[in-house]
């Protein structure tokens, strides 16, 4: 972490957050350094209307630390003073944040589950996925934690949720860790690349279970929250591969500007050649790229039925010195950004576009608040935190989702150990062979034919050790890690339904524990493979 003796500056009633995956991948992003160079460049000229134009920067993918991340770090420290990159993992987590305000304190949160060992060519594995935090104290809001992170992108974003259990998971850890965040009393933003598209069950997790609120979302109220393409009419048909380059261009700015998109866009340079999925395909590209943001929480008790039960509010009193000082955050603008192309190379500068958030701070008024627009979703949310804290029903829904995608999860573990076992008794039994063939094969056939067993023996044992890793080590720990999310999920739907008032009834037909999950995820499967599809196409 650098920590220097400039001052924090002038305190402002807005407060401005980017994030952005650098794809900084040693070895394997094409112009690396010369992308990085012109990030910074882009951020730093007194010619370019970035300069100093955000209060804290989220970056992800800047993974090579001794040379990317320290150039950027020297070359962006007049304008962003303080910085934390975030270890993790065989080769760090690739996070960064970027801050003008002095960072207090940090964390590093490595995720439980993160992808196999055995896909060497996904990576995320060895990486050690994590989410990071840095906490900065800002005048008019106290104390905010800013959360970075980066999603694994194994499973895709389409088909039965259960192939992204891990994403699940990690999504869920993340909407923990932001929690405890707002239970210390401090305003929170979540940024990065979640790898997910908005209908997914890993963003529902982080907006119902956390109560985050997406920035996008919140400043364009006309924006459908699950919208994954621009809307088809007959005045403005949705163009093409065989329609005008004009009309199409056309139409990737709208899906850029009014859906969001940051990732697979046919306005990237490093999109072109690449093989996409049916929803970038339709959709124009995708929206990966998210700015969540809650405010503190506070405790307030209510009773019923002889119970006392705990709420969930918004900080919005007095309750000690230190919260004179406390806004609160208002949506101004949320846009993609670094949509243009770098001078003289003509590229992108990375293979997802930036996100950034205008917040306003306002200020809190004691009896009576602020005026919030009629009929917005922050109303909405302000008018859930009156009347019970939380909308109860989609917590209780997206816990029920997410219970079925773990089992999903853990029954497929399980396949994936068997088979494993099988292929390791397979390489024994190879070995074996090999041995036996060495035996009996005698004269001159057996020296032309040694360097050839021998070979085949140090591959046969390699595959062996480590499908013997994989189906022991690595699918214990895996199904243990699913079992303990999905007991903790249990918990949290136990909490949900008794706050909701129906902690003897089961309104949503519910998985009454574990084996249960598991026998509702069986059935679903054998009715249809696909059978979570509905839940990304709604």
């Amino acid at each position: 972490m650098t920590m220097t003796t400039q001052s924090n500056p002038s305190p402002s009633r807005e407060l401005k957050v980017l994030t952005l995956n650098v794809w900084g991948l040693k070895y394997i992003s094409k112009l690396r350094e010369e992308r990085l160079r012109s990030i910074c460049s882009l951020l730093t000229s007194t010619n370019s209307s970035y300069r100093d134009r955000y209060d804290l920067i989220c970056l992800q993918e800047i993974w090579y630390e001794s040379k990317d991340f320290k150039y950027l770090r020297n070359s962006l420290s007049d304008l962003y003073p303080h910085s934390k990159f975030f270890l993790s993992g065989a080769f760090g987590s690739g996070l960064a944040i970027l801050s003008k305000w002095e960072i207090l304190e940090f964390r590093t949160n490595p995720y439980s589950l993160n992808g196999h060992p055995l896909h060497v060519h996904k990576g995320d594995w060895f990486v050690g996925k994590a989410c990071g935090s840095v906490t900065v104290h800002h005048p008019w809001l106290g104390l905010v934690d800013v959360w970075n992170t980066h999603l694994v992108g194994v499973g895709g974003e389409t088909g039965p949720e259960s192939k992204r259990c891990h994403r699940v998971t990690q999504a869920y850890e993340l909407s923990k860790r932001c929690n405890e965040s707002a239970e210390r009393g401090r305003h929170v933003i979540c940024a990065g690349d979640l790898n997910s598209i908005p209908p997914s069950l890993s963003i529902a997790i982080l907006k119902d279970l956390s109560r985050m609120t997406d920035s996008f979302l919140e400043s364009h109220p006309n924006l459908p929250a699950h919208a994954t393409r621009l809307p088809l009419n007959a005045s403005a048909p949705f163009p093409s591969s065989s329609s005008s380059n004009t009309n199409r261009r056309s139409a990737s700015e709208r899906s850029i500007s009014e859906l969001g998109v940051t990732c697979d866009s046919p306005l990237n340079t490093w999109s072109e050649g690449k093989k996409l999925d049916q929803t970038a395909r339709n959709g124009l590209g995708k929206r990966l790229d998210y700015i969540l943001f809650r405010g503190p929480r506070r405790r307030a008790a209510r009773r019923r039925g002889g119970q006392e039960l705990e709420e969930d509010e918004e900080e919005e009193e007095e309750d000690d010195d230190d919260d004179d000082e406390r806004g609160r955050l208002r949506v101004k603008e949320s846009k993609v950004v670094l949509t243009e192309r770098i001078p003289n190379l003509n590229v992108s500068y990375s293979d997802h576009f930036g996100l950034e958030t205008v917040f306003e701070i306002l200020p809190l008024k004691r009896g009576g608040g602020d005026v919030v627009r009629r009929g917005s979703r922050e109303a909405k949310a302000l008018q859930d935190h009156a009347v019970g804290g939380v909308n109860q029903s989609k917590v209780t829904q997206t816990l029920t989702s997410s219970l079925q995608a773990l089992s999903g999860g853990l029954i497929q573990s399980r396949r994936d150990q068997r088979a494993h076992f099988l292929a390791f008794s397979s390489c024994l039994a190879a070995i074996l062979a090999i041995l036996v063939v060495s035996a009996v094969v005698q004269g001159g056939r057996r020296d032309i034919l040694r360097p050839f067993l021998v070979l085949l023996t140090l591959l046969f044992t390699w595959a062996a050790t480590t499908l013997f890793y994989s189906a022991v080590v690595w699918s214990e720990w895996e199904k243990r890690t699913l079992r303990t999310m999905m007991e903790s999920m249990e918990s949290d739907l136990k909490r949900s339904r008794s706050n909701s008032g129906t902690l003897n009834s089961n309104p949503y037909n519910l998985p009454e524990s574990t084996e249960e999950a598991r026998r509702i995820q069986g059935e679903a499967n054998r009715r249809s493979s696909g059978s979570d599809e509905r839940l990304i196409a709604v």
